[in-house]
């Protein structure tokens, strides 16, 4: 059984998400916002697509959110948007949430770890994925 996070970040941090899905999957955690494999560095530009387009990306980072057992926040001042209805999404559906950076009021909310830095969320995310796979077996 493994661990599995979501990766919630202003689209633009994209680079930054996927040093950090390295890092998880180093853990042994595995990592499901997929919406960071081909994110483009720059603003996110959402006029180059239909509004059906757009329909199915939501649909797919909720899909990826549901399947995490957890989501780790990449909060910074003045960016990110879509990422906050994705940790309320998550809270609604009971994951666990790691946050790091700025805090918003969300931050402060019951089930939410804060945390200092990404490495601080990776040791206590390390830390849940190891008693639910101890807790796992027989």
């Amino acid at each position: 059984m493994t661990y599995a996070v979501y990766v919630a970040a202003p689209y633009a941090d994209a680079p930054l998400v996927r040093e950090v899905h390295q890092l998880l999957s180093d853990a042994g955690i595995t990592p499901t916002s997929t919406w960071a494999k081909d994110a483009t560095p720059g603003p996110e530009n959402q006029s180059a697509f239909t509004p059906e387009q757009l329909r199915a990306f939501a649909e797919n980072n909720d899909a990826d959110v549901l399947r995490a057992d957890a989501v780790l926040v990449l909060a910074r001042e003045g960016a990110g948007g879509e990422m906050f209805a994705e940790v309320a999404r998550a809270q609604l559906w009971g994951k666990a949430v790691f946050w790091v950076g700025r805090r918003t009021l969300s931050a402060w909310r019951a089930g939410v770890q804060q945390c200092w830095s990404v490495g601080d969320a990776l040791v206590a995310l390390r830390g849940v994925a190891a008693r639910r796979v101890i807790g796992a077996l027989p």
